[in-house]
């Protein structure tokens, strides 16, 4: 597209305070390269409509033009643009303009790496400024949003080179703060400065027991829930916190939907042996803190459907006389997520295995069904026995089966991916080839079990 043609159209909205053209700027924008002419007029003309009382820009296109054009210029170039004045004056002073202030953050996140620009950030303190930007309550979330992509993109070095004391002693002011809107903003900087850091105040993450049941804040919590969760395999040490999460939640402390996150962290760590001994510990998996799972208690549903099972078992040998054995796992419908989930112990299989017969796959429904031989086409144990123990569910429910539901059809193929992934499996070889045809007929509408190969000569010829 003419440049000059957007650039007429950008001084007359200007002059006349009219909307651009979205479409024209929009097209415009797709187009733009570095071999663009008349960078610096549009880059200008732009400035002036953005720094300009009139919102003649509505839909923030001309923003994202801007970025464009930036996006071709070095930090050096920008800056024949934009003095660091400038920059510096928008950086801070937000409430001024919002707008300018993303860009600018933009301008540094552009260029990041160029020794230009991080000498523009260390020279001038950036870092800090920013900090304290990020921590004032009223900042708009685009700006919070670029201030972390800045910080999340700063490589281990640079950000080493920028961190001082003062930056440091800063951020660590934030973290006896009683306003959980800031702990928030807290706990989310300090997950992306964390790899960072070469050595880490344990104060700075670990929240004690007292500090968790003071908090009368449920989504803090979950934030809190949520954020151990993401440095379950951080080189750090979080299980005093975690120790103390799990203390509160077996004493029935915390609030419904805090202990349903918390048991998204539990199912993490059960995945993960450094763990394993505070789950002993806490006798999470103990027959006396899952009775309530009998009264369909959700938290108990959840715990036993997310938790590994090898680990459950692992804890409590007895989960399944105890428990699991006393649960209508194939009629309850509450209970089948701990039925998919118990199927992947070879243990507990190995005691179900009597009830996976064909009388019971023909009395369910096909949603059903189909959720457990997913679930049994994950694990080479529940494959084998499927293979050589069900062949009529085999060829009645996969091979034979006309789906149209599309959730249904799905669930199929995933199933047939599965069956199809190891050969190593006792029965794979005398089903592989009908299992390939259908799984082919479904992914590509054919099978190619015999179509003839054409030498690559003879088709030259």
């Amino acid at each position: 597209m003419d440049t000059t043609t957007v650039l007429d159209h950008l001084n007359t909205c200007y002059e006349t305070k009219q909307p651009i053209d979205n479409d024209l700027i929009d097209t415009f924008t797709t187009s733009v390269n570095s071999h663009t002419p008349d960078l610096p007029q549009l880059i200008s003309i732009i400035n002036q409509i953005l720094l300009g009382e009139s919102n003649i820009d509505p839909m923030g296109m001309l923003v994202a033009l801007l970025e464009k054009l930036l996006g071709n210029l070095s930090f050096k170039e920008i800056l024949q643009v934009y003095p660091a004045e400038f920059i510096l004056q928008y950086l801070v002073n937000y409430e001024e303009n919002p707008v300018v202030n993303q860009l600018c953050l933009k301008i540094l996140n552009l260029n990041l790496h160029d020794e230009q620009t991080q000498e523009f950030l260390r020279s001038n303190g950036v870092l800090i400024k920013l900090l304290e930007i990020y921590f004032k309550r009223n900042t708009p979330i685009g700006v919070l949003n670029q201030i972390e992509k800045l910080t999340s993109l700063l490589t281990t070095t640079e950000f080493a080179l920028l961190v001082t004391p003062s930056y440091l002693q800063l951020f660590s002011s934030f973290r006896h703060v009683d306003d959980t809107t800031i702990l928030a903003r807290y706990l989310d900087y300090l997950t992306l400065i964390l790899p960072k850091l070469k050595s880490v105040d344990p104060t700075l993450y670990q929240f004690t027991k007292r500090e968790i049941d003071q908090i009368e804040d449920p989504l803090f919590l979950i934030l809190l829930a949520q954020f151990y969760g993401k440095l379950l395999e951080q080189p750090i040490n979080i299980e005093p916190p975690l120790n103390d999460f799990i203390s509160l939640y077996v004493d029935g402390k915390l609030d419904e939907l805090v202990k349903g996150e918390l048991i998204n962290v539990i199912a993490k760590m059960s995945y993960l042996d450094k763990y394993t001994s505070i789950l002993e510990h806490s006798q999470l998996f103990k027959t006396h803190n899952l009775i309530k799972v009998f009264e369909h208690d959700q938290s108990d549903i959840n715990l036993l459907s997310k938790a590994n099972p090898d680990v459950i078992v692992q804890l409590n040998y007895s989960v399944y006389r105890d428990v699991l054995d006393n649960l209508s796992l194939f009629n309850d419908n509450l209970y089948l997520p701990i039925l998919l989930n118990f199927i992947k112990s070879p243990v507990i299989f190995g005691l179900l295995s009597s009830q996976f017969n064909y009388l019971k796959f023909s009395g369910m429904s096909m949603d059903k069904l189909y959720l457990i031989l997913l679930s049994m086409s994950e694990k080479g144990h529940t494959k084998e026995y499927l293979f050589n123990n069900l062949p009529n569910v085999i060829t009645q429910y996969l091979l034979e089966s006309e789906i149209s539901n599309n959730q249904l059809w799905k669930l199929k193929l995933e199933i047939f991916t599965n069956l199809l992934s190891d050969p190593e499996v006792v029965g794979y070889a005398y089903w592989h080839d009908e299992l390939n045809r259908v799984y082919e007929l479904m992914k590509y509408g054919k099978s190619f079990r015999n179509v003839t190969k054409v030498d690559i000569m003879d088709e030259t010829v």
